[in-house]
């Protein structure tokens, strides 16, 4: 049984590409103590990868002088690792939360692929719930992951 459990990391970095990195390098020292493993961590990275772009791109428009909060939390009690990520940049529009976690996309025909919101779905393909709340002028997308008791200590064994 896990019973170690970390405290919260909270910081905000520019939003700027590079900062992607640090973030990344945050979430992956946060989980490593968590019964995650590779295989739950890779896609939540993937995640918050594209979100944070999502909200250079369109929250900011390239606006290198804001800046993105990140919250990495863990629910021991609900065994979920949830990672918010508030922004004071342009809110997502409903519509595309409002689209299904897959569009009917068909890989041959490019016109069947839509201009915009595939951040979004990809997103809902990496974690296990994705909320949204935007209020104030903030915006905060929280991506959760279900984590596996005893995946990290069977990793273990097989190292």
């Amino acid at each position: 049984m896990h019973d170690w459990v970390p405290d919260d990391v909270d910081l905000t970095l520019p939003a700027v590409p590079d900062s992607l990195a640090i973030a990344s390098r945050a979430l992956e020292a946060f989980a490593q103590t968590l019964p995650l493993g590779e295989e739950g961590l890779f896609p939540l990275d993937l995640a918050l990868s594209e979100a944070f772009t999502n909200v250079i791109k369109h929250g900011y428009g390239y606006d290198a002088s804001q800046q993105i909060a990140l919250l990495f939390h863990y629910q021991q009690d609900q065994s979920t690792l949830e990672v918010a990520l508030t922004d004071s940049g342009s809110p997502i529009p409903p519509v595309l939360l409002q689209q299904d976690k897959c569009l009917n996309i068909n890989p041959d025909d490019m016109d069947s692929w839509p201009e915009n919101g595939m951040g979004l779905m990809f997103i809902r393909a990496s974690v296990d719930e994705m909320r949204y709340h935007s209020q104030d002028g903030r915006n905060t997308l929280t991506l959760v992951k279900h984590l596996h008791p005893g995946v990290a200590a069977d990793e273990e064994a097989e190292g």
